[in-house]
C-alpha cells in the first residue's frame, strides 16, 4: 500500500453500495477492499500463463451519492495502463445504476499490479469506493465427454422454500404437482429429508458443496458470499469433463454472490417465474445435446 485516504485508509470488510435490504449479488453486499481516493496499492503477481486474467468488480459505497463527481480507477501492470473504469458519486444517479460494476482484463504475463483511484469533483469529504471480486483466473482445457446411457446427463432442480406435504407425492390431495410426483414414481422418493439451514444461501450452498453450514460458513457470516476455495459440484462436475450450466430465478443464488463457480454458461433472472425462462433452458440443451451435461 503506497498511498491510501487519509480519513478511509485501506481495509478488507463486507460493502454494499446500495441500503436496500433485498439487494443481492451485484446490488448487495459482498466481501471487498475499500479503496478509497486517494489510494494506490500494489499487488506482486505470481507466475502466470500468457492467457490468464484478472476478474474485479468497483463501487462506490452507499450513502456516498452527493455532489457531482466522478471517481476514477486505474489498473497498471508492469507500468503501462491496462484498464480504467469510472464511476458516477452524483446523488441524481439512479438507484439501479448504484451497484457493483463487474469487469476483466488481460495479465499478461506480468508480475506486478497497481490498483489507484483519484476523485474528481465538487465533494469536499472523501467519497468512498471499493473493488469486489479480485481473483486471478488462468483457464484450463478439459476433454469434454459425450452423452450415452452408461454416463448419462445430470439436472438439479432446486425450489426454494417448497414444502413438502404441498406436494401430492407427499401428502396433498390435491393433484398439483404431477410432473414430480412421475418422478417420484419413477425414481427413488426420500420420506424423510432435511435442510441443512433455514435459509436460502446456507442451504443451496450446502446442496452444492455437501458442506455443513458452520463448515463452508455462506450464509453464516455477514457475505453471503460462496467462498472462492470451496469444491462445487459443478466445479467437479466440469473436471470430469461434462459440460455445466445453470439457470437461477432467484437473486439470492446469483453469480454475483459467487454460485456461478464452476457454471460454464449461468443465467440469473431476478424474481422470474419458472416458466418464463424455459424457452432458453431448451435453447441452451438444443445447442449442448452433444455434449455431457450438469445442468
Amino acid at each position: 500500500m503506497v498511498q491510501e485516504n487519509a480519513d478511509y485508509g485501506v481495509r478488507v470488510d463486507v460493502m454494499r453500495p446500495r441500503r436496500r435490504k433485498d439487494s443481492g449479488g451485484w446490488l448487495g453486499q459482498l466481501p471487498a477492499m475499500e479503496i478509497t481516493p486517494p489510494c494506490e496499492v500494489h499487488f506482486a503477481l505470481p507466475d502466470l500463463p500468457e492467457d490468464a486474467h484478472f476478474d474485479f468488480a468497483v463501487a462506490v459505497l452507499s450513502r456516498n451519492y452527493r455532489a457531482p463527481g466522478t471517481v476514477h480507477f486505474e489498473f497498471e501492470l508492469d507500468g503501462r495502463l491496462a484498464s480504467t473504469a469510472k464511476l458516477s458519486s452524483s446523488r441524481e444517479l439512479e438507484m439501479d445504476a448504484r451497484k457493483w460494476h463487474p469487469d476483466s482484463f488481460a495479465l499478461s504475463g506480468a508480475r506486478e499490479l497497481v490498483i489507484r483511484t483519484r476523485y474528481e469533483g465538487e465533494e469536499a469529504e472523501p467519497t468512498r469506493a471499493a473493488i469486489s471480486g479480485l481473483r486471478i483466473v488462468a483457464p484450463s482445457q478439459v476433454p469434454r465427454m459425450r452423452p450415452s446411457t452408461e454416463k448419462p446427463n445430470a439436472v438439479l432442480v432446486v425450489v426454494d422454500t417448497l414444502r413438502a406435504d404441498r406436494l401430492h407425492s407427499y401428502g396433498n390431495e390435491r393433484d398439483v404437482s404431477p410432473n414430480l410426483d412421475r418422478l417420484a414414481d419413477e425414481g427413488t422418493l426420500f420420506e424423510l429429508a432435511y435442510t441443512t439451514a433455514p435459509w436460502t444461501v446456507p442451504s443451496t450452498t450446502a446442496i452444492l458443496t455437501s458442506l455443513q453450514p458452520l463448515h463452508h460458513a455462506t450464509g453464516v457470516n455477514t457475505a453471503n458470499y460462496l467462498s472462492e476455495p470451496l469444491d462445487t459440484l459443478a466445479e467437479a462436475f466440469q473436471e470430469a469433463g461434462l459440460t455445466t450450466a445453470a439457470f437461477s430465478c432467484n437473486p439470492l443464488v446469483s453469480g454475483g454472490r459467487n454460485f456461478a463457480q464452476g457454471f460454464e454458461y449461468y443465467f440469473d433472472y431476478r424474481w422470474k417465474r419458472g416458466e418464463k425462462i424455459e424457452a432458453d433452458i431448451k435453447a441452451w440443451l438444443d445447442q449442448n445435446c452433444d455434449r455431457r451435461f450438469f445442468l
